[in-house]
């Protein structure tokens, strides 16, 4: 008498197959959860007090640059326009540029050149490229004087924006008319940080004498507030992290995809192998 031997296989049901999908997906879903204290800005158990902020660091004009000059006078006759907006009243930036959030402030400022020098009627050629707008102001004034001895100049920079990119809800470009702008205005014109963005990690890119440097933020550290590097400045950029939560999501719905494929793809081969 003979005995045939013969392999048997086992095979997992369908139900044991379903349960194993679920089972990897419920913990790739868990592993994409956001904890609530991930969330939640400047987090403190009780009331505090903390330090305010102060600007550290002078923006210097640089070359491209768009200065707006303002004269006050107590003499009515010694205007903006009797000085600085020429013979046609226009005021046009000489050589042309581009980028500025108003075309009327474009218009009505002057470009810093090539050279790092402004060309002002009546007054003539001035170095501004390295100097602070107040020093600006100052030289600018000292010959404004020579006519209108009651006089006060003002200069602003045109061209002020910043960018925002990240996990926010509305990356962009920010153009700024405010002296005291913050990176939690920033923040904020940006709509807000996504459910994603990774609240410990805000980076800040300055550029300081021709580097680029990058300045960490905390904003679930209420000590936030007393950064140095709170207060913007023009050309910043600011890029939020997210969250390793987003990947696991975003692995996830791959997952679920490519399980969806192989099961599609194991039923018909069993089906086609009857």
């Amino acid at each position: 008498m003979s005995y045939s031997s013969s392999k048997i296989c086992f095979q997992p049901s369908g139900k044991k197959k379903q349960r194993a999908h679920l089972l990897i997906l419920l913990i790739v879903a868990l592993s994409s959860c956001v904890p609530y204290n991930q969330t939640v800005y400047m987090q403190e158990d009780q009331m505090g007090a903390y330090n305010q902020a102060k600007r550290t660091a002078v923006y210097k004009v640089r070359k491209s640059d768009l200065l707006q000059i303002n004269v006050k006078s107590l003499d009515p006759n010694t205007s903006t326009q009797e000085f600085f907006m020429g013979e046609t009243g226009s005021g046009i930036a000489q050589g042309g540029a581009s980028g500025s959030g108003s075309p009327q402030l474009f218009m009505t400022s002057y470009l810093v050149d090539e050279k790092g020098m402004i060309d002002l009627p009546i007054i003539g050629k001035l170095k501004a490229e390295g100097k602070t707008l107040d020093q600006i102001a100052q030289e600018i004034e000292s010959e404004v004087k020579q006519q209108a001895k009651y006089s006060k100049v003002s200069v602003k920079l045109s061209n002020f924006r910043v960018n925002v990119i990240g996990e926010v809800n509305i990356p962009g470009t920010q153009y700024i008319f405010d002296t005291d702008y913050t990176l939690f205005h920033a923040l904020a014109n940006a709509g807000d940080l996504t459910d994603f963005a990774d609240r410990t990690r805000v980076r800040l890119l300055r550029n300081i004498e021709g580097q680029t440097k990058s300045f960490w933020f905390d904003l679930t550290d209420p000590n936030v507030l007393s950064s140095d590097h709170l207060f913007l400045l023009p050309g910043d950029m600011i890029l939020v992290d997210p969250l390793k939560a987003k990947i696991n999501r975003n692995n996830a719905q791959n997952l679920t995809i490519g399980i969806s494929v192989v099961s599609l793809l194991v039923t018909i081969i069993s089906v086609t192998s009857r």
